[in-house]
């Protein structure tokens, strides 16, 4: 295997070399043509030579290499002891029984392995740059970490090809002084990013000491030099000055991976683990399995997750509702990877521990994982362990384990299905990114019927593009079949992954299939409009319609359209409301508070042309000659209404409040009843969109993650679009006629079909200028 592996990194080496970095800010690009060809065979040279070294070497060793499944329990090492406050320790154990130096036979777990255990693509991440940060210094990193490399065929990685970078925590040349311990931490790291990532540069910033402010400007450091991903091998208890560090971490074009901890359960949670802005790391005890994949994990004993002292609970947590409602606060971990040291990983290092050894602990875990980031490439876009949780990575759910370990509610120490403390969502399972299924297409008539293959089960999502826009997600499912509904004669491509969807869009368009729709008319789609902040009109499955009022801030916060969808008016956060298309101007506009944002809402009469104002305080304001209604629902100095809807006599209806609950208003002796609902989110101001049903008696509310919730006389409904943890849904609108089938908009003014509501063509498919309060309207 690995002389099948260097064959490749050869081909790759050898087509990337003359673009190769040679040190940081020069390249071959700028050295003349005879160095570029003198270079390029002195890498030919190198690479022939790692060929000899790797087959001879292979022919010697044979299977032997590697060790499989689980080895004897012994009295394994924290290489590093327990710190006072204010200082970090690293969390590397060593496997004592095979502390075996001088060894050309390492035991322990190779990069082969692991690669297939967690699905890592060979080839992947060139490019990127994945920093650890360090304490003190090891004087043989550069040696061990090309022992390590050439020991199992990966391509060399050293400061003199400028694949490795060390530095200080300021990022000086001068290097701390040495530690043995610390030597093993860093051995570690970088080898383990080595496996997930053989592509990948390194650069390796070493921390004067172990306080904590040292060890943040090597952090600050890593992140000015441009990593992509920070592995942070280290840690202490938590603290209640630590919330004053996290800003360190809001960075969303960087991933932080923190190892969440070695010493059990009872030790409690680890920071930076803890901070809501960084990927918590636990620990998984891997294993060689008869299943697909190949391998099992369960949950280990050594993990420290749990339930944070002082860290706010992200929103994506929050989105997990009854998996993670014990704690109020942020929960650690957010995934794991194998860090029992009785399953541990291969490990070279001549100056912490004499040579082959072998390593556990999240040490292990935490740079594997920044490794696995890295394998996608590119800036992420999400802050902390947000993508875990929005399912745009792929995940290996662990269930299981440790075993003998109480605690209350048991999902802190113990694995469960769903999420569980002690690993997160699961491990990484491939390069983070869902995989392209197969997808096959027939077409009856106006409708395409869509199947799939499936082979690693769950919920898949499914992507269309035509008309010149990109990638729309169309809908999530566990099924094996779907029906495509588009424009008439409208060309369109299909792409289905597995794993749930984000705003990424599908892995790449060479798995899509591409069809045109029959020329006979699929179900009619409303008029509808998304509005930009500043007042554009974005039209989906309607014409353009001419505005009338532009704003250069972001001020709008509502928009309602005339039956017919000719006209209607927009409404800006002061009250005022402006006519769109052939609307009148408004007669009687009752309300408007100069200076004063707070306006949250819009609904029209039946007649079109009158209607009424929300404000945030639950104030129901009419214009355009529409009676005075009564409210019950009022909360002076209290912003909380999000959105009301009229019922079709067009004096009463219900006003909406972030937490989703709906209060009734109307004329004197119209107030209609309360109405039975399902949901609320007391404390979590998560509601955004309301429409009404079955003449009042029933209503949708669409949350801010795209899910949909049914009240009062309506059906549930499965929305076609849920972003965990993404908060930005904006709007829910029905077809006319339907108690059932509607759409959901986001705030870029996409429409996402619900009920089985015809696909739109959607005005756009990246974030629009401006746009911060999209609604829909019929």
């Amino acid at each position: 295997m690995a002389l099948q592996r260097l064959w490749v990194y050869s081909c790759l080496i050898l087509i990337r070399t003359p673009f190769l970095r040679y040190g940081r800010g020069s390249s071959l690009r700028s050295v003349s043509p005879g160095m570029q060809r003198a270079r390029i065979l002195s890498s030919a040279v190198t690479i022939l030579l790692m060929l000899s070294s790797v087959m001879a070497l292979e022919g010697a060793l044979g299977a032997s290499t590697v060790a499989a499944g689980t080895r004897p329990a012994v009295s394994n090492q924290q290489v590093c002891g327990p710190v006072p406050a204010g200082q970090v320790r690293c969390f590397a154990i060593r496997h004592q029984v095979a502390f075996n130096p001088d060894t050309a036979s390492p035991s322990g777990y190779s990069p082969d392995q692991l690669e297939q255990a967690y699905n890592a693509a060979v080839g992947s991440g060139s490019g990127q740059l994945v920093a650890v940060v360090e304490v003190y210094s090891d004087p043989t990193l550069v040696s061990d970490l090309a022992t390590y490399r050439s020991q199992y065929g990966l391509p060399a990685c050293g400061t003199s090809n400028g694949c490795l970078t060390i530095e200080n925590q300021t990022g000086g040349s001068a290097l701390p002084t040495a530690s043995s311990s610390w030597a093993t931490e860093a051995a570690t790291d970088t080898e383990m990013v080595s496996a997930a990532c053989p592509l990948c540069r390194i650069l390796v910033v070493d921390s004067s000491s172990d306080q904590i402010a040292n060890v943040f400007t090597s952090i600050q450091t890593a992140v000015a030099a441009g990593a992509t991903e920070v592995s942070l091998s280290f840690g202490n208890n938590e603290f209640s000055g630590e919330t004053a560090y996290d800003s360190v971490f809001n960075n969303p074009n960087v991933v932080f991976t923190a190892a969440g901890g070695d010493s059990g359960y009872s030790a409690g949670v680890q920071y930076p683990a803890a901070s809501p802005y960084v990927v918590a790391v636990g620990g998984t005890t891997l294993t060689p399995a008869s299943n697909s994949r190949g391998w099992a994990e369960t949950a280990w004993s050594g993990n420290q997750g749990g339930c944070s002292q002082y860290e706010g609970k992200p929103s994506w947590q929050v989105a997990l509702g009854s998996q993670d409602s014990a704690c109020p606060n942020r929960t650690v971990m957010d995934t794991a990877a194998d860090a029992n040291p009785n399953t541990g990983v291969a490990v070279y290092d001549s100056y912490g521990s004499g040579g082959w050894t072998v390593v556990g602990g999240t040490s292990v875990a935490a740079p594997l994982v920044a490794g696995l980031y890295a394998d996608q490439g590119g800036s992420h876009g999400y802050v902390g362990a947000q993508q875990l949780y929005s399912g745009a990575f792929l995940m290996t759910p662990v269930t299981s384990g440790p075993g003998g370990i109480t605690c209350s509610p048991s999902y802190y120490c113990e694995a469960q299905a769903g999420y569980n403390c002690p690993t997160g969502m699961g491990s990484p399972y491939g390069t983070g990114v869902p995989q392209l299924v197969a997808l096959g297409a027939s077409q009856p008539a106006a409708q395409v019927s869509v199947s799939w293959s499936n082979p690693l089960g769950g919920v898949v999502s499914l992507w269309w593009s035509g008309g010149g826009q990109g990638w729309t997600l169309w809908t999530e499912t566990s099924s094996n079949t779907a029906t495509f509904i588009g424009a008439p004669g409208g060309t369109y491509s299909l792409a289905v992954q597995q794993g749930t969807g984000s705003y990424l869009g599908p892995v790449a368009s060479s798995g899509a299939q591409t069809f045109t729709i029959a020329a006979s008319a699929p179900p009619a789609a409303p008029a509808m409009y998304g509005v930009g902040g500043d007042g554009t009109l974005y039209p989906a499955g309607s014409a353009a319609m001419p505005t009338t009022a532009l704003w250069s801030w972001n001020i709008v916060r509502g928009i309602a359209v005339m039956p017919g969808g000719q006209g209607g008016f927009v409404l800006d956060g002061y009250g005022g409301v402006h006519p769109i298309g052939n609307a009148p101007a408004p007669a009687g506009v009752t309300t408007s508070w100069p200076g004063f944002d707070i306006a949250r809402g819009i609904a029209l009469a039946p007649n079109g042309t009158s209607g009424y104002i929300l404000d945030g305080w639950g104030g129901v304001h009419p214009f355009g000659g529409a009676p005075s209604v009564e409210v019950t629902g009022y909360w002076p100095g209290w912003d909380i209404a999000v959105a009301m809807a009229l019922c079709p006599n067009g004096d009463s209806g219900y006003v909406l409040d972030g937490f989703g609950q709906l209060h009734p208003f109307g004329v004197p002796g119209s107030i209609p009843p309360m109405m039975p609902q399902n949901f609320y989110w007391n404390g979590y101001d998560i509601a955004r969109g309301l429409v009404l049903v079955n003449n009042c008696t029933g209503a949708y509310v669409v949350d801010g993650w795209g899910g949909i919730h049914a009240a009062g006389t309506a059906i549930q409904e499965t929305g076609t679009a849920y972003w965990p943890g993404l908060d930005v849904a904006r709007g829910i609108v029905l077809v006319p006629g339907s108690s059932s089938s509607g759409y959901v908009v986001d705030s870029w003014g996409n429409f996402h079909p619900f009920g089985g509501a015809p696909v739109v063509a959607t005005p756009n498919s990246t974030p629009m200028a401006g746009v911060t309060a999209a609604s829909a309207a019929t």
